[in-house]
């Protein structure tokens, strides 16, 4: 699993990193399926459980499950406002290219 940085900024950047990675791959055939965004959905999940399980201690589970639903709920936001943003039809193609070769 990734590690990201214990600074919150940072780590931000890296998830958004990441996402933006996932869809741009996702996207590579030129249709980004509904298998494809749940693989996305859960990885994003995955990540933020890790994130949050190594800055929470083992003992608070409450705080663990609130901060991961948050948290969770927060990227799955990034990355569909990233698939809207991509998604439409005068964008697509042109945006991920030019995000790609920045």
């Amino acid at each position: 699993m990734l590690k990201f940085s214990q600074d919150g900024p940072t780590a931000d950047k890296q998830m958004r990193a990441v996402i933006f990675y996932l869809t741009t791959f996702g996207y590579i055939d030129g249709d980004f399926d509904q298998a494809e965004k749940e693989f996305v959905r859960n990885y994003v999940r995955k990540l933020v459980e890790s994130r949050v399980n190594d800055a929470v201690p083992e003992s608070d589970q409450k705080l663990r499950s609130e901060l991961t639903l948050k948290f969770t709920a927060h990227f799955h936001e990034v990355f569909i406002r990233f698939i809207r943003k991509t998604s439409s039809k005068k964008c697509a193609r042109p945006c991920l290219r030019n995000r790609i070769y920045w």
